[in-house]
């Protein structure tokens, strides 16, 4: 089975809404019968299909309707974790260069 696209998943819900078959959908899109299939089973399962309920955001319906999709666990960049400690020891290089264990001998620090 072929995995799609946010955008994908959502026009293919929004044809069902509107009320296009899976036949049209697959030639129009280009996927295969039983990927648009799953996709309408599983919008039908969470009451996406209804066009009296209003469509939710693409991101609750990717990951509604896409099993392999799992939310970031984390919205911090490991980057952004380490970015206190690396201020701290850009300060201690900059005001104390000869005393600073984390730099060379000239208190910059290294690639490590």
């Amino acid at each position: 089975m072929e995995r799609l696209s946010v955008h994908l998943i959502v026009d293919i819900v929004y044809r069902l809404r509107a009320g296009q078959s899976v036949r049209a959908i697959c030639r129009d899109l280009g996927h295969y019968r039983g990927t648009v299939r799953r996709y309408r089973n599983l919008a039908k399962k969470r009451g996406y299909l209804d066009p009296a309920r209003p469509l939710p955001e693409p991101g609750e319906v990717l990951a509604q309707l896409d099993p392999t999709y799992s939310l970031p666990s984390s919205n911090v960049s490991s980057v952004e974790r380490s970015v206190p400690e690396l201020i701290c020891r850009l300060i201690g290089a900059v005001l104390a260069p000869q005393t600073c264990v984390c730099g060379d001998e000239n208190g910059f620090l290294s690639g490590e």
